[in-house]
């Protein structure tokens, strides 16, 4: 079993904290909701997205309507399994695989994130991005990142948090990957991605359940 590292287990506590302080709602994320890694090689540009993920947004119970969103972000987290991870062709999908010791018993095939929102207690406005601080864990090693959330309500209402955190394979104790036998290789930079949507009757039930909560 993964034991969580003292960077998550604080952020953990920060949430429990808050959630003692004050009512959080949390919400699965809909079905179109995407998470991607992109890097770049010796050849060319590649992309890997996940096919699953296990993802939920907490918001305040202060929230009632969807112009409101940002301002009553309180996280993000998402679990993603290596497993799930599909690049559009099968060695660099296994390549990938084995970069990320999905296949070491001792290790986490997954990969997780958990994002805080952090804001000045004195900021009322209603920005469209919202900073956050957070954990990454990626094959077993934990590193902690900040990332900017950008919302975003679409024609049909629905709500679109997007981010994305560029790191360093090297970073998370892992070797590049290769394929064609070693004639592509992987650029240590990837910038991991993620779309995570509410749909439009989850943000009506939401802004329901908040006013019910208060």
């Amino acid at each position: 079993m993964w034991t969580r590292s003292p960077i998550t287990l604080t952020l953990v506590a920060v949430l429990a904290a808050t959630a003692r302080a004050q009512s959080i709602a949390e919400l699965a994320v809909g079905e179109e909701s995407r998470v991607w890694i992109e890097g770049s090689s010796n050849i060319h540009g590649w992309s890997c997205s996940a096919t699953a993920i296990d993802a939920t947004i907490a918001v305040d119970v202060s929230f009632k309507e969807d112009p409101d969103f940002p301002r009553y972000l309180k996280s993000v987290q998402v679990k993603v399994p290596v497993s799930a991870l599909k690049c559009g062709h099968a060695q660099m999908e296994k390549s990938l695989r084995r970069a990320l010791k999905a296949e070491d018993p001792t290790r986490p095939a997954y990969i997780t994130a958990l994002f805080e929102a952090v804001r000045d207690s004195a900021d009322t406005t209603n920005a469209l991005t919202v900073s956050t601080v957070g954990a990454l864990a990626i094959a077993g090693h934990e590193n902690a990142v900040k990332m900017d959330v950008g919302t975003t309500r679409l024609a049909d209402g629905t709500i679109e948090a997007r981010g994305a955190v560029p790191i360093l394979m090297s970073d998370f104790g892992i070797e590049p990957p290769t394929a064609l036998f070693g004639a592509l290789r992987a650029s240590n930079r990837v910038v991991v991605k993620f779309a995570m949507k509410l749909g439009p009757e989850v943000v009506a039930a939401m802004a329901a359940r908040c006013s019910l909560t208060r």
